[in-house]
């Protein structure tokens, strides 16, 4: 179940696409949804809040600075990060990619455009 203070790292280029998110998390009643919009900026706030600083990591692939892989690897590859759930949000829709997003180890993947009830099953799924 979802408590008021539950927090989300939205990660993610576009921010029609980030607001979309919030929009659909705060309808989840989740407490504090915090957006980035570079890889560099989301590893430099999990680097200084730590382990505690979020429930949840929403992940796009493609961005500006340096790809959501390379934030999902520091994630996967840091001790007290590595458990932490990420769920994916992306257009990329090769298989192989996605293969390899995978095997670096995600909580789900959503393929864009989002469909809100989508991440709403995920989100439910992940703190009942």
């Amino acid at each position: 179940m979802l408590k008021k203070n539950t927090t989300v790292l939205v990660v993610e280029d576009d921010v029609d696409m980030q607001n979309l998110v919030k929009k659909s998390l705060a309808g989840l009643c989740v407490g504090k949804v915090e957006r980035v919009s570079e890889g560099k900026k989301a590893i430099g706030l999990l680097e200084a809040r730590g382990v505690f600083s979020y429930h949840l990591v929403v992940l796009d692939i493609n961005l500006p600075d340096i790809s959501g892989v390379e934030v999902l690897r520091y994630i996967r590859f840091d001790k007290d990060l590595k458990n932490k759930p990420v769920v994916v949000l992306s257009g990329v829709k090769d298989r192989d990619k996605i293969v390899e997003i995978a095997k670096l180890g995600i909580t789900d993947y959503l393929v864009k455009p989002l469909k809100p009830m989508a991440l709403g099953d995920i989100i439910n799924k992940l703190f009942s």
